[in-house]
């Protein structure tokens, strides 16, 4: 009973991990890219960034200013390039955003490059408590 809870209890943990919801941020902006949402499509790709940065560091990324975050990002061990490449990316998503949606290349290229970021964001490394 007790090793059944503890499996139940790691795939809870699994099923909400940050890191599982970059991954399903991401498969959620395709769908809307191929839907023709493009606000939909990048809120999800700002959402999956936003885990990702939280799996890799435990920073709460979304309530930070963007002029702050390579800071704030580059003293919890990112690579200043990375966490330059993570502000410019939240800024082209804000300009997106308010763009008229006429180019779907735009929401392409940044679905690849939030799928890159999340790629090179290290995963946290659990201690493993004695």
């Amino acid at each position: 009973v007790a090793s059944m809870r503890k499996l139940r209890d790691r795939v809870h943990k699994w099923k909400d991990s940050s890191q599982r919801q970059a991954d399903l941020a991401i498969r959620d902006a395709k769908g809307y890219e191929a839907d023709g949402k493009r606000k939909d499509c990048l809120a999800a790709l700002e959402k999956a960034v936003h885990a990702s940065i939280e799996a890799a560091t435990g920073l709460r990324s979304r309530g930070i200013l963007r002029e702050e975050l390579a800071e704030q990002l580059t003293e919890r061990g990112i690579s200043s390039g990375l966490a330059e490449k993570v502000v410019a990316f939240f800024g082209d998503c804000e300009a997106l955003r308010y763009e008229p949606e006429q180019d779907t290349s735009k929401a392409t290229d940044l679905i690849h490059r939030a799928e890159r970021i999340v790629a090179d964001l290290p995963v946290k490394v659990r201690r493993k408590s004695a």
